[in-house]
């Protein structure tokens, strides 16, 4: 499991998708920004981490994309979910390079918000045109392999995903996006604070499989 206690230098946001049963039980909806942002800045002697999760365009930082967008699906239909992460630079809170992982947690929850704790059929479509974004299947976490500058972004990880089942009824789907970041430098936060091992080249991410 992906540790996302409080650790130096270190910044974790939260986004989701949520996947509404409509009213006539027949069709699906998709409310694209829903939640609230759950962000926690980590500020370390010399460095400041905060990022953003980008959805569909929308920064989930932005209280002003908190409308709810529908889109209207059926069981096996596909529905857009672009997903990228911001590295937020401000001039009250400048940050750093940093490193980004993102882990995703789908849940089936009631009309009380709570989850069934039944499992999901969802089939996860990504960006086959970046080669930046790898899978640990161990921990169930993608992670970015370069650092990412203040006020850039990383190439888009998720563009969509495909609902395989129907969900019970006076339910609704949702799809959190978990992200947390480091600061880039000294690059032995990534052992420090994720528990990477670099190989002889320095390269913290072999073994890991590319994302597509």
């Amino acid at each position: 499991m992906m540790n996302f206690t409080k650790i130096k230098k270190k910044a974790m946001i939260v986004g989701a998708l949520i996947v509404a049963l409509s009213a006539v039980g027949i069709t699906y909806a998709l409310l694209s920004s829903s939640s609230q942002e759950n962000l926690n800045k980590f500020e370390g002697a010399a460095a400041k981490v905060n990022i953003s999760v980008i959805e569909n365009n929308k920064n989930h930082e932005d209280s002003t994309n908190d409308e709810e967008e529908y889109s209207k699906i059926n069981k096996n239909d596909t529905i857009s979910k672009v997903v990228k992460i911001k590295n937020i630079y401000d001039s009250n809170y400048p940050t750093t390079d940093c490193y980004i992982r993102v882990k995703f947690v789908p849940m089936i929850k009631n009309q009380d918000g709570d989850s069934i704790g039944q499992s999901v059929d969802l089939k996860y479509n990504f960006n086959g045109n970046s080669n930046k974004w790898v899978y640990d299947q161990n921990s169930d976490t993608y992670y970015y392999t370069e650092a990412v500058a203040p006020n850039n972004e990383t190439d888009v990880l998720l563009e969509s995903i495909t609902l395989n089942q129907d969900l019970p009824k006076n339910t609704h789907l949702e799809l959190q996006v978990m992200a947390d970041a480091i600061s880039a430098h000294p690059v032995t936060n990534l052992t420090d604070a994720w528990k990477l091992t670099a190989n002889s080249d320095g390269n913290y991410f072999t073994g890991f499989n590319p994302v597509n």
